[in-house]
């Protein structure tokens, strides 16, 4: 089973599991065949969100 938090970043939450990039902006949220995508400009900050 994998640790529900590394580095300080949640990876896993009950049914929903999370993807971050090196800066650990949150990047992927996945909930069964659901997902979500954002993208960050060079200051970080939130430019897109898409999901299916």
């Amino acid at each position: 089973m994998p640790q529900p938090v590394v580095n300080n970043r949640l990876g896993q939450w009950q049914n929903l599991f999370f993807r971050y990039d090196a800066l650990g902006n949150l990047i992927q949220r996945r909930h069964g065949l659901h997902q979500q995508h954002y993208s960050y400009d060079a200051d970080n900050r939130l430019i897109s969100a898409s999901g299916t």
